[in-house]
């Protein structure tokens, strides 16, 4: 079997040869590998193919152009023309049909330009971008015809300007996150198999928002497993700045292209006096040779996060001097311990990868010593993982470096692959995700050409964990689905079906309820230990709680318990699987709002923790957080602030700050905040957990949507809507790209529309709640109370535009709202309220004390106690609206019901308010 790179390695030792020679040499020296040998001659020929196609193409964009009229798009409207190429224009636009209110970016083929090699590589760019969905590449929308048929696509619309520019004036540390984020568009490209092959300032965006996006896939490359599509670039199809040598000269192009312009980008950065390590990585970044450029993105990028965090670079001469000085300036500890550390365990490395050549050496003639090596080298990377052993971050940290520099030279493949995804599984546990699911894909690879089904299997599995630890669920499901097709072992399908209906339970009940009832059956079916029985069923009474009823709530938690004091008796040496037990009962009590028995089980998982791991290590701090949560569900403020910040403090002494695995800790801080009135402080680091999360796991992703939820909902308690509305198109995106156009998006459509409306856009808002409202009918039908509530919004910002109409918006939707909402919900008063309001504005006074009376009513039973306030605001406005009518004995009566309610509480202004209308009548 072979791979993509030895393909690409006999290509170009062919091409090195004379046309006329080339197929005899391969024959001579491929003779033993006759799949390899068609591979390789099949690509000789592909490449003829392309030459001509090429020729063909470079002709045509030669030829006199043809004058470009203003285009017409269904549904869209060209604002005006903001870029030009060969062959296509890109003109900014918006969209006229009510569906989305942003600017767009329309890149149309021109006239003239549709011969099957233009059309071909147009719909290559179109596909390319519509697969990568990344928070730094600008994301596809739409496509289709214009109205004299040509081809166009519609893309993300980036108001910026190049990242040079931008980055003028900034710190060095500011200059290289920027250019780290290009670096993560980039890699993403190529783990989608995709070169862009034209990266240059101008196509390295930065929005008034300061987010950088990468654009113009225009002259990008496929590579494929199968049926690949090469494409080479030449004359008006490449930047010769930043093109790469082999793309000069004409000669096949890989990933170190990219690699190529991306250190180009960086030595643009730093024209003036860069420092000396960063011009030792740009220099290997843009070494004439490729070969002796970094072999990947995510290389150079490790030496990027290197240099900033001062840690030895790849790029650079290894020297002590070097290391040590180094390790120094990023270490206050005692310089001492800490070197020595180092050293030992840096001879440690050594021993064990020389450990492993020799093995492998041995492996030709001996193969049970070849695999007692490999169980060696995996037990030794198992030490990393946070469930082991997290106490110590330098060792941590030089065993992962050592072992993924030594990594790629391990010759044996099933070891090398062993290795890969050990490494990456270890990343994953540290919360470098990005860094985890690449060594994981390499591992990938290399076990479908070994045709190991139940290793690839395993692979797709810890992908897909890593997915759903992400909240990218889709994804999830795909892998842990390949994962179950090629598993061969009862356990694992067992495992994989539950983890799966667990994802279905969050919007597919019956899917979640099939895989539930297929675990189960495997069960029964292969009568698997009491043990491992006992911790599948408790995994499986999760799936559907939330469906239940209270009653049935409890049967199914005194089963869990029940099967928790099993386990306890049955194992007690199963101290960690215990501790999760309790977690598990702490969450589910805290949603039943059972706040005691919640924090009764925290401190139970909690004290398990620390009698395993000590009470500074790293696993302690997922019970740190259970207890700081479940105080803070009950309102202990000082003890949710205790816990959460000697978690963080734990992972900062780890990790150092803004570390993805400090999301939750942060975000429970500012909680805190601004429940105790510290409201910036609040603020900052509810951004602070938003762009973390959005640099950790991308805007399409249910984690960042969330957090960027709780921002929005902050600035809208403060009356900030002018940052809310920023950022709402936003949330909207996240929320249609990770729900679709469900009822979640739909409410999103719904929150907008109200800051808008606070705002005075009214009719921004009332499209917003047209979009909501259509969602909402075809996901939940006309007969829900959120249609109702979207009827409502409607009516209510439609009051000045069309009162007439507005009144009948706001009449269908208290029909469903009283039906469909409990009685006594305070939402009900506020929608009474503003109906009586409504009427009154149309004359309808009798109906409109109605609503008065029971939106009155409603308040007093929610607030008279904590918050009376509330009620008395709405009974001195239906006074008013009672002395307008001459009802003055019944304004009087209200009235004096206000006072009562008030006079106990120190509300001076309520009551003079009061006192002056009471003298009025």
């Amino acid at each position: 079997m072979y791979t993509i790179n030895q393909i690409e390695d006999w290509y170009n030792r062919a091409l090195e040869k004379q046309e006329e020679i080339r197929e005899s040499f391969l024959k001579k020296e491929l003779e033993n590998d006759p799949k390899l040998l068609t591979a390789v001659l099949d690509l000789l020929q592909f490449e003829k193919v392309e030459k001509s196609a090429l020729t063909r193409l470079v002709e045509q964009l030669n030829q006199p152009e043809i004058p470009q009229e203003i285009p017409k798009i269904e549904r869209y409207e060209i604002i005006e023309k903001v870029g030009e190429g060969g062959m296509a224009v890109v003109y900014k636009a918006k969209r006229i049909d009510g569906v989305f209110d942003h600017n767009v970016a329309i890149k149309i083929l021109k006239k003239g330009m549709d011969s099957e090699d233009i059309l071909r590589r147009f719909t290559l760019e179109r596909n390319l971008l519509g697969r990568l969905k990344h928070q730094h590449i600008a994301q596809i929308y739409d496509g289709g015809l214009t109205t004299d048929g040509r081809p166009y696509f519609v893309m993300e619309y980036v108001d910026g300007t190049d990242v040079l520019t931008y980055v003028q004036g900034k710190s060095k540390k500011e200059k290289l996150n920027f250019f780290l984020q290009i670096c993560s568009a980039v890699e993403f490209a190529h783990q989608n198999l995709v070169i862009h092959r034209d990266i240059k300032p101008n196509n390295i965006l930065v929005n008034q928002l300061g987010e950088l996006k990468l654009t113009d896939f225009g002259i990008a490359k496929v590579i494929a497993d199968e049926n690949p599509e090469y494409t080479k670039p030449h004359n008006r199809l490449l930047t010769p700045d930043y093109a790469s040598p082999e793309q000069i000269e004409g000669i096949p192009v890989d990933l170190r292209s990219d690699i190529y312009q991306l250190g180009k980008i960086l030595q643009k950065l730093f024209v003036s006096s860069p420092p000396k390590e960063i011009k030792t990585i740009y220099n290997q970044a843009t070494s004439p040779d490729r070969h002796r450029r970094y072999g990947s993105v995510s290389e150079l990028r490790g030496d990027i996060e290197r240099y900033l965090e001062r840690k030895p670079i790849i790029a650079r001469k290894p020297s002590l001097g070097y290391h040590l000085s180094l390790f120094v300036k990023r270490n206050k500890i005692p310089v001492t311990i800490a070197v020595i550390a180092f050293i030992l365990i840096s001879i440690l490395s050594i021993i064990y990868i020389s450990s492993l050549k020799e093995a492998q050496l041995e492996a030709e003639r001996k193969e049970r010593k070849a695999e007692e090596a490999l169980v060696f080298l995996v037990d030794l990377f198992n030490q990393s993982d946070p469930t082991v052993n997290l106490g110590d971050s330098l060792n941590i940290g030089t065993l992962l470096q050592e072992g993924m520099a030594k990594a790629g030279q391990i010759q044996d493949p099933s070891t090398k692959a062993a290795i890969l995804a050990t490494l990456g599984k270890v990343n994953a546990s540290l919360g470098k995700y990005k860094e985890g699911e690449i060594l994981l894909n390499q591992s990938l690879i290399i076990y479908k050409d070994l045709e190991d089904k139940q290793a690839t299997s395993q692979v797709y599995y810890e992908k897909g964990m890593i997915k759903k630890r992400t909240a990218d669920n889709p994804e999830a499901l795909i892998l842990l689905k390949k994962a179950l097709q090629l598993s061969d072992e009862v356990e694992e399908k067992i495992k994989i079906k539950i983890h799966l209906a667990e994802i279905f339970d969050l919007f597919d009940n019956d899917s979640a309820r099939y895989y539930s009832e297929q675990a189960l059956a495997d069960m029964a079916n292969a009568k698997i230990n009491r043990k491992l029985e006992i911790q599948n069923r408790y995994n499986i009474t999760e799936i559907g709680l939330g469906l239940l009823n209270n009653q049935q709530t409890d049967s199914v938690m005194d089963y869990k318990i029940a099967l928790v004091r099993e386990f306890k008796a049955k194992y007690p040496e199963e101290t960690l699987q215990l501790a999760q037990f309790y977690s598990n009962l702490s969450v589910n009590y805290r949603w039943e709002n059972e706040y005691d028995s919640a924090l009764k089980y925290a401190r139970l998982n909690l004290d398990l923790l620390n009698k395993v791991y000590g009470k500074n290590n790293i696993n302690t701090t997922s019970g740190l957080l259970l207890m700081a949560e479940g105080h803070s569900w009950k309102g202990h403020s000082d003890s949710a602030k205790f816990y959460s910040s000697k978690s963080l403090e734990i992972k900062e002494n780890l990790f150092g700050k803004n570390h993805p695995s400090q999301i939750e800790e942060l975000s429970l801080i500012a909680k805190n905040q601004i429940n105790n009135g510290e409201y910036k402080k609040g603020e900052i680091i509810l951004r602070q957990v938003y762009e973390l999360s959005y640099n950790t796991y991308g805007l399409y992703n249910k984690i960042t949507g969330d957090h960027l939820f709780n921002l929005l909902q902050h600035y809208n308690r403060m009356g900030d809507f002018k940052k809310s509305v920023l950022l709402y198109p936003r949330l909207i995106k996240v929320d249609s790209s990770t729900y679709g156009m469900t009822s979640n998006t739909a409410t999103t459509f719904l929150d907008y529309a109200w800051a808008l409306g606070s705002l005075d856009s009214t009719q921004k808002a009332l499209n917003n709640c047209y979009r909501a409202r259509e969602i909402y009918k075809k996901d939940v039908g006309k007969d829900h109370f959120l249609y109702g509530m979207a009827l409502f919004n409607i009516g209510e910002y439609g009051r000045e535009s069309m009162p007439e109409k507005s009144l009948l918006y706001l009449d269908s939707a208290i029909n469903i709202l009283e039906k469909k909402m409990p009685d006594n919900h305070p939402r009900v008063g506020n929608y009474m309220h503003t109906y009586a309001e409504a009427l009154r504005e149309n004359e309808q006074d009798s109906l409109s004390n109605i609503y008065y009376v029971k939106s009155i009513k409603n308040y007093s039973t929610n607030y008279s106690k904590d918050e009376p306030d509330r009620v008395v605001a709405f009974q001195i406005n239906y006074s008013r609206h009672l002395l307008n009518q001459n009802m003055t004995d019944s304004a009087r009566t209200v009235l004096q019901e206000a006072f009562i309610l008030i006079d106990d509480h120190d509300q001076s202004e309520l009551q003079n308010e009061i006192s002056t209308l009471m003298n009025s009548i």
